[in-house]
């Protein structure tokens, strides 16, 4: 649901047929999230009201495999399986975010301009590695975040140029709270001193 600052203003903005549907991110004039309609589940916006709700892509019987992240300027990020995707407002929109040599992507954040997150990519025959980075807008643009020292990264969310996000001194290490002040710089540690993790969103 949504409200607007008092809890009289409640909307339920469950579509039609759905048995349960939830909203993951929002805007000044969107939402976007999922709803559950039978056992498929549906990636979708609203635009304030239950019958503004508009399928973006079916992500199929699993609960837990697909996500609607951000919201911005008219663009939706979100990410089905292994891939990340945006839209514009439309099924038909539909953009596939890759990077090549990479086995899973995820977008997290940004708006027409950018998009923020991670891929993943083979270390060896059994362990991988998340690298931050960000891309723009289309397909083949993806573009590592520089993480200096750290041994893993992944952006979380973004704002113009500057990222927040999350790094890792050792793989599967503690997770730091990371800092970028735009796209070619390298990351600031925000975690306390007196902290064992943090992470940005």
């Amino acid at each position: 649901g949504l409200w607007h600052g008092t809890p009289d203003s409640f909307v339920d903005l469950n579509p039609t047929g759905a048995t349960s549907s939830w909203i993951s991110a929002l805007s000044a004039d969107e939402q976007v999230g999922t709803a559950q309609f039978g056992d498929t589940y549906v990636l979708g916006l609203w635009r304030g009201t239950p019958d503004s709700w508009l399928p973006l892509a079916s992500a199929g019987t699993c609960a837990n495999c697909s996500g609607m992240t951000a919201v911005g300027s008219g663009t939706e990020v979100g990410w089905i399986g292994s891939s990340a995707y945006i839209w514009h407002g439309t099924q038909a929109s539909q953009v596939t975010l890759n990077s090549s040599g990479a086995v899973l992507a995820r977008a997290f954040g940004g708006d027409a301009t950018h998009q923020v997150g991670m891929t993943e990519f083979p270390v060896g025959e059994y362990n991988w590695v998340d690298r931050a980075g960000f891309w723009s807008g289309a397909s083949g643009t993806w573009a590592n975040l520089n993480s200096g020292s750290y041994a893993a990264a992944i952006g979380r969310g973004i704002d113009g140029a500057q990222v927040v996000g999350i790094v890792q001194l050792a793989l599967f290490g503690g997770n730091r709270a990371a800092y970028w002040s735009s796209l070619g710089a390298g990351p600031i540690d925000l975690t306390p001193s007196a902290a064992w993790e943090a992470m940005g969103y």
